[in-house]
């Protein structure tokens, strides 16, 4: 039974060690896209792809980096048990080891129990080696996993450091791009007048509606299907709640997330609203429209049409905590919410009929 334990937990240590193996030729790899994107066309487009790469395989990375250091810790202490019974096992050798031949042949139960005595000092002899044996198999262990976390460490740090070099260029390619092309100007009157009235965001939505920003029906707009990706790397926590005041999709992200667009749209408002943070309203199809809230930054104006693929913001939070291992949901470090709703004519709708919900 304890070598099938012993078995069983040396696959599970393997295990770990092979997915934060393949972890980090993951993240390791990403690096030959971004030399590809920087050569793009589209570069825009194809830096924030790769940064949002570098996002989901840096969050899987650090989160196989945690159960290889849980067996580690584990370990450790089977080492302190391993040595605690050698040492009895010692201490008892010794004892034994003190006693004469004579005595020996002097034992109670005469010769018989003489060999019996021997025979038992043997096997404890068997015993000590096998426990001498598994403590320095542990060792080994322990030591191959500091190794493999040593090196996803170092895959982490190069990681995070070629995307934080990707954001650069997607900054510099945002300041040298040609202007975005607009369908209206903003009315800074207007939108005050919108704001005053906002008592809530479906308030906001409406007056939008009522503005004459929305293009008509018959206006050009992206076509309206299902399997859209998520506009940032995440795991959707809240789903759809039709008689919620938020009945969109709440989606936990990482921290300093990058936001893209969708689907190519016009941006009919960008700016803080209530307590929802920074708003940014999308009209990706006539009378449709594509509400993003919680955002630390917006790219992009009022009236500007932006291209699908290129990023419209990010969310809070530093960007060197993807490094940490604090709690996480569904594998994306807590802390960081986005808020996506979709709105028609008629109210609130599922965001699941214009989204695909498991994208990246």
């Amino acid at each position: 039974m304890i070598r099938l334990a012993a078995l069983i937990w040396t696959l599970a240590v393997g295990a770990a060690a092979q997915d934060l193996r393949e972890a980090s030729a993951t993240v390791a790899g990403i690096s030959e896209r971004l030399e590809a994107a920087e050569g793009s066309r589209n570069k825009i487009r194809a830096l924030t792809e790769v940064v949002q790469a570098y996002e989901a395989g840096l969050i899987a990375l650090r989160d196989e980096m945690r159960p290889v250091a849980e067996r580690q810790a584990v370990l450790e202490q089977l080492i302190d048990a391993q040595e605690a019974e050698i040492a009895r096992l010692l201490g008892v050798l010794q004892i034994i080891g003190a006693e004469t031949p004579p005595v020996l042949m002097a034992h109670p139960s005469g010769l018989l129990g003489a060999a019996r005595a021997g025979m038992s000092l043997s096997d404890m002899t068997d015993i000590l080696q096998a426990r001498a044996d598994a403590l320095s198999a542990t060792v080994t262990e322990i030591a191959a996993l500091r190794a493999e976390q040593d090196e996803a460490r170092a895959v982490l740090q190069a990681g995070l450091e070629e995307m934080t070099s990707a954001r650069s260029q997607i900054a510099r390619a945002l300041a040298d791009r040609e202007p975005l092309p607009k369908r209206f100007e903003e009315d800074a009157i207007d939108t005050a007048l919108l704001l005053a009235g906002a008592e809530t965001l479906e308030a906001l939505a409406e007056g939008l509606a009522q503005s004459g920003r929305l293009q008509s029906p018959d206006g050009a707009g992206g076509a309206d299907t299902k399997g859209h990706p998520l506009p940032v790397a995440g795991s959707v926590t809240q789903e759809f709640q039709e008689d919620s005041q938020r009945p969109g999709w709440t989606v936990e992200t990482a921290p300093n997330a990058i936001v893209k667009m969708p689907a190519t749209a016009t941006i009919l408002y960008a700016g803080p609203l209530l307590d929802y943070g920074n708003v940014v309203i999308l009209e990706p199809e006539a009378e449709l429209l594509l509400i993003l809230a919680g955002l630390a930054r917006i790219e992009g104006e009022v009236g500007d049409i932006v291209p699908e693929g290129d990023p419209i913001g990010e969310m809070g939070g530093q960007i060197d905590a993807v490094l940490s291992h604090d709690s996480t949901v569904n594998g994306i470090a807590a802390g960081e919410t986005l808020y996506i709703e979709v709105r028609d004519q008629d109210g609130p709708r599922d965001p699941a009929t214009w989204f695909a919900k498991d994208e990246e």
